[in-house]
């Protein structure tokens, strides 16, 4: 067996109970899963992805390696994506009539994913909604040919075939309640992961709301309205755990509205409250509202208003608005309105795999016949460093992990997980991100022993996350802190090899390793070293307009580095930078560093406020609320305490 990703993607399938035909359906032959599963066969980029999403898994605990052409198209579809988010549909029609000239409609993924792009340039352009629907239907049927012969329950569907459906009952006339609440029904029921479900749930709620509110019979209107505030409140809540904006402006100003009418009450007389629901509130709930909540329609009316609130200061910051503006409240909306499904067709952390065999030689000082003694011969090397060859499976795989990676063409982040292991992941770095410490580490503990600490990958996530701990409790010195972070790089890539110059290459783990050691070395020359390191890597990104696949790398590492120039005393490149993180997590739907980045700002500020100037300081105030109002919306009680004992101190 060559690729381990086979055997993982059989045992996931098995366990769920999914025979091989129904996961490639409409996909590929099933002599071609067997294929695939068996490690035999290399399945292509968009396949893995398709055939990872139908099981309900992201793709973010891992890292693509694609040939050259391969990595060219993506970097072509990213353009395309980036263009219609832009709402240049006249660039993304260009784009995507340059694309079809070099594709073949053999690959239906591709085929497909062309469609989909072409509706989302159909749908901002205001085309008719018959075109819309008959556009996505072709683009639907591709991959799944039973769609309406059978019920949602009887096939696997991806995140993309989801929202496809999703997209033709919208724009379908013919479409009822009930195929909405089906839709929802499958969502919630059909073993997605809870960062899937955030992607495509929130919408599907959205759209459901809307077709039960054009539908109702006045009759029907309190149940309706209660129905729908329950989507309304469930959609909110999942995207407040997964720290996600898709449709979350829409959701709030939905929720705002339906309790309105639940009540009977006016916004004003519900956001006059404080503590509890004043008598003369109260009493004017309309008998439509008899049995409900009454304090918690107005803690919830009241945490919509604070919430959009909150969303508007980081759009008037990143827009450099005041707010008090003409049309600034308009501009600053719009930004937060989610206008089209491109999110759903971007791709995370995808590399060609030519190159970082070269970059990863070069940070380890190999040569190129060293690299290639018993692998290959030199002059396959060279080619294959300039992308100038298809080379054979194997020797890419054994390349790759001479230069100290797992060999896979798409890339675990740890060695022999399950689904499981990752829920663990993630639960332990939520806990370790809220100082949690205790909890930590009862979850590092059950993953150890299910994963081997003797593979140098898992080892190096290990190490780390102990050293991440052992500094939580306040007893490990800056230097012992610094040489375990050094152990734990060095499992997969020594730190000579980081400090070399040239293009680099690092896994997220290490970048993670690097990130951390930066953390503890403050203003020195090591420090301001990485720090020019990770600017050019992204800066690259940057330039080829594939920054979005990095996002979660970018707005940490990033967020550090414009705290960084403001310790520095370069407040105005500190800004600058912190702002821009600001608009690609707006733009990639993130909540995660908001509060983060708008408090580093305001750090900023702070070093030349006038302190005796009551307006400053109200001001300086408010801007501190609005951190503890985003880092509640954003689910980090760590700083919520931290933003509200900084505001007590203030008082």
């Amino acid at each position: 067996m060559v690729y381990v990703f086979g055997e993982f993607l059989r045992e996931e399938r098995e366990e769920r109970g999914i025979s091989s035909e129904m996961l490639c359906e409409g996909l590929c032959s099933s002599s071609m899963m067997i294929k695939i599963e068996e490690g035999e066969r290399a399945a292509d980029k968009l396949m893995r992805g398709r055939l990872f999403g139908r099981l309900g898994l992201a793709e973010r605990a891992m890292e693509d390696f694609v040939p050259l052409e391969e990595y060219e198209e993506w970097r072509k579809r990213e353009c395309i994506v980036n263009a219609v988010e832009k709402g240049d549909t006249a660039l993304a029609g260009k784009l995507l009539r340059q694309y079809k000239k070099v594709w073949t409609e053999e690959n239906r993924l591709e085929h497909q994913q062309m469609l989909c792009l072409g509706v989302q340039c159909m749908i901002r352009a205001g085309s008719p909604a018959e075109e819309i629907v008959t556009a996505q239907e072709e683009a639907l049927r591709l991959t799944v040919p039973r769609w309406r012969k059978v019920p949602l329950q009887e096939l696997l569907l991806s995140l993309e075939e989801l929202d496809m459906i999703l997209e033709c009952l919208h724009w379908q006339q013919s479409s009822k309640v009930a195929d909405y609440l089906e839709l929802l029904h499958y969502i919630q029921h059909s073993g997605l992961g809870e960062d899937i479900r955030a992607r495509i749930y929130p919408k599907a709620c959205w759209y459901t709301c809307r077709k039960l509110l054009a539908s109702m019979e006045e009759q029907e209107k309190p149940q309706v309205f209660c129905q729908a505030l329950e989507l309304c409140n469930q959609a909110i809540q999942l995207l407040r755990s997964q720290r996600k904006m898709f449709y979350l402006w829409e959701l709030l100003e939905l929720r705002k509205k339906l309790i309105e009418q639940l009540t009977g009450v006016t916004g004003e007389m519900l956001t006059q409250q404080f503590f509890g629901v004043p008598e003369q509130i109260a009493e004017t709930f309309g008998e439509q509202s008899e049995g409900q909540d009454k304090a918690a329609f107005v803690q919830w009316y009241q945490e919509s208003c604070d919430w959009q609130e909150a969303l508007r200061q980081i759009c008037y910051e990143v827009l450099e608005l005041d707010g008090q503006e003409n049309d600034a409240r308009e501009a600053a909306e719009e930004l937060l309105r989610t206008k089209d499904s491109c999110y759903v067709y971007r791709d995370k952390e995808v590399y060609c795999f030519s190159e970082v065999i070269r970059r990863r030689r070069i940070m380890l000082g190999l040569s190129q016949e060293q690299l290639c003694d018993g692998i290959c011969s030199l002059k396959t090397m060279r080619r294959l460093e300039k992308g100038q060859t298809r080379t054979q499976p194997y020797i890419v795989h054994r390349m790759l992990k001479r230069v100290g990676l797992t060999g896979e063409y798409q890339s675990m982040r740890l060695i022999g997980v399950n689904r499981k292991s990752w829920k663990l992941t993630e639960e332990l770095e939520h806990y370790s991100d809220e100082r949690k410490r205790e909890q930590a580490e009862e979850l590092l503990a059950q993953l150890k022993e299910k994963i081997s600490a003797e593979h140098p990958i898992n080892r190096q996530y290990i190490l780390r996350q102990e050293t991440i701990l052992a500094n939580q409790k306040q007893t490990l010195a800056p230097e012992e802190y610094i040489r375990r972070m050094i152990e734990a790089l060095e499992c997969t890539m020594p730190l000579q090899g980081v400090d070399r110059e040239g293009k680099k290459y690092l896994t997220s783990h290490e970048i993670l390793c690097v990130y951390s050691i930066m953390l503890k070395l403050e203003e020195s020359t090591g420090n301001q070293k990485y720090s020019q390191m990770f600017q050019e890597i992204y800066s690259d990104y940057e330039e080829e307009g594939t920054l979005f696949s990095w996002i979660r790398q970018y707005e940490l590492v990033m967020s550090h580095i414009a705290s960084e120039l403001g310790n520095m005393g370069e407040y105005e490149a500190s800004n600058a930078l912190g702002k821009k993180i600001m608009r690609y997590d707006l733009m990639c739907r993130r909540l995660n560093m908001f509060y983060i980045n708008y408090h580093s700002n305001m750090w900023n500020e702070k070093q030349e406020m006038d302190w005796s100037n009551p307006e400053q300081v109200q001001r300086y105030k408010k801007k501190l609320e609005t951190c503890i109002i985003l880092a509640q919306l954003g689910e980090s009680p760590f700083y919520e305490r931290h933003y509200k004992k900084e505001l007590s101190q203030i008082d």
